[in-house]
């Protein structure tokens, strides 16, 4: 389909059935999933409305006074780690204080759900080391720190739908 009639494949899906049915074989194993592939003839032309098939994210909430994002980020470690951090200046470590509040705030106030701060010499940089790649790792190396938003209306489905038939 690709070469020939060119189709593009925009997405490859693992439908999880959980229980399939009855399989006698003694030859293979049973099968409880199925490919589902979405293709299209332009892919410039084509998109999904987002607002559609968003599902329910989790909510951030408070909790003794503290903030707690969606999957449990509190800002605690966060903020030992600025604290006993050896790559950061102080005016870096203020400036982290100081904007970790500012989204902590934001999720208090319904603005995000969830984030992850990248802070230097403690995680991991996402997708590139490179400053030519990345304008994270630019960031990184400016501040010291910066910050990865989850999206606040809602999470897109992924490629694993977990249905049972």
């Amino acid at each position: 389909m690709m070469d020939d009639q060119k189709w593009v494949l925009r997405n490859s899906v693992i439908w999880n059935k959980h229980k399939g049915g009855l399989d006698s074989s003694k030859d293979k194993l049973r099968n409880i999933h199925e490919n589902i592939f979405h293709f299209v003839k332009d892919e410039k032309k084509y998109f999904y409305d987002t607002s559609k098939i968003r599902s329910d994210a989790r909510k951030a909430i408070v909790k003794n006074g503290s903030v707690i994002s969606a999957t449990g980020v509190s800002g605690v470690r966060y903020k030992r780690q600025i604290e006993l951090s050896t790559a950061l200046t102080e005016e870096e470590k203020n400036n982290a204080f100081e904007a970790l509040n500012t989204v902590l705030e934001r999720i208090k106030n319904n603005e995000i759900a969830d984030f992850r701060m990248i802070i230097r010499g403690q995680q991991r940089t996402t997708h590139s080391d490179s400053e030519k790649v990345s304008g994270r790792v630019k960031e990184l190396a400016q501040k010291g720190f910066y910050f990865l938003f989850y999206h606040p209306d809602r999470t897109l489905p992924d490629d694993v739908w977990e249905i049972i038939p």
